[in-house]
Order: C-alpha cells, then structure tokens, then sequence
C-alpha cells in the first residue's frame, strides 16, 4: 500500500535509535509489536462516524447519511442468481471510495486514546520510565516501537480499551519482534516473551512477517523473506 516504504524506515530507523541509546539496562531495549484489526470495515460503529464526520468533515455528511443512514441490502450471487439477502445497518464499505476515510472516523477516539497513551513526541525521551512509543498506521494495521519495560503493560491496555471503540484486535494475527543483546534461547524462555505468549502473541527475536505489509527485522531475516 501507499506509504509502506516511509512507514517502514520510521521503525527502522527506531529500532536503531533506541538501541544507539542504551546504557546497559537490558529493559530499554526496543519491541516492535503490530497489531492487527478482524473485519475493521464491516465492524464499524456507524454513530461515531456520523458524530466524527458532523464535527469534522460537516460538508461529507449528506454523502455519508446517502451511504450509511439505514439498512442496506446485500446480496450472494451464484451463478448470476441470488440466493440470498439480508439486510445489514453496521460497518462501512471496504469499496466505498471513501471507505478508508469512513472507517478512521469511527475509530478517532481509539487513536486518540493511543496517542494520549503513549505519547509519540516523548518516544525517545530520557526518562524511561515514562511509557512512549513510535507510533505509525495505514489503515486498521498499527505497528509500534517502545521500550521493553512498557509493552506487557501496553498489551494489557490496548487489548482491554480497543473494544470500547469498535475495534476488535485479531490476537491471531499479532506479533511482537523483540531485537535481542542476549541469546535467543535466553531471550524466548524470559518472563517477558512468556507473559506476552499467554496474552496471545507471536514472538520472534528475529523480526515481524509483515510491518503494513512488508518485513522487518533482522539482515538474515529480510533476506530469507525477500
């Protein structure tokens, strides 16, 4: 997709600036972790998009409310025949040529609370207890970089304040890279790698299958990929 390339080196080039800032504490080492939403269109809160779309784009509403303001009917085709229908009032249309912007409406409280969370402009702050992150998105697939001593913490919270938005994160799907300055194997049997495991997640110390649809990770990584 569009803009994977500038998406890509931004977490890049964090991964390398937290580990050029290290002092020996193991806890501040960079996690990459991408997040993956399940059926982000078609779970869509259609009343925050109307609120969002009123107060902020007030000149697309009758546009929206054409699109979006009561039941609509889909249809299965076989064979040129329709074998079913039904009528569905949730979610937004992936072919909606505004889809994408539709659907980022209905989750602007969800990337407010992320953003207010872990405050991007402090990601590379001295004061590492204080929990920041890189934070960069294309449509409903989000990948971070923040310190090792704040992603258990993170996890918990996304996983518990995603669904008061509308979004419903695919666990199956998450992955979390873990750059490492010990071995591997020392590395995959910590306390860490275990807590987020029973949260759900795969964790590899040698880099993601996919940041927004490329990888990221190590050399031997994203030559093995490429």
């Amino acid at each position: 997709p569009g803009g994977v390339e500038t998406a890509w080196h931004v977490v890049d080039s964090a991964v390398t600036k937290y580990e050029a800032m290290l002092d020996g504490d193991t806890d501040d080492m960079p996690v990459v972790t991408a997040w993956d939403s399940s059926d982000a269109f078609p779970n869509c809160w259609r009343g925050t998009l109307f609120d969002n779309t009123a107060k902020y784009f007030p000149e697309l509403l009758r546009y929206t409310a054409q699109c979006y303001d009561g039941d609509g009917t889909i249809f299965a085709v076989q064979d040129g025949t329709i074998v079913r229908q039904w009528l569905c009032s949730s979610g937004v249309w992936q072919g909606d040529p505004l889809g994408v912007h539709h659907m980022l409406l209905s989750i602007l409280s969800f990337l407010d609370a992320i953003v207010q969370k872990c405050d991007p402009g402090r990601a590379f702050s001295e004061h590492t207890h204080q929990p920041a992150a890189v934070t960069v998105g294309i449509v409903d697939d989000l990948t971070q970089v923040m310190r090792r001593r704040h992603i258990v913490d993170f996890a918990r919270w996304i996983i518990v304040e995603a669904p008061k938005h509308g979004v419903v994160l695919n666990l199956s799907k998450w992955q979390v890279f873990l750059p490492q300055h010990d071995s591997e194997a020392d590395m995959m049997s910590s306390q860490l790698v275990i807590e987020l495991q029973q949260m759900g997640a795969t964790v590899s110390t040698q880099g993601l299958e996919r940041l927004l649809g490329a990888p990221i990770g190590t050399t031997q990584f994203l030559t093995k990929e490429g």
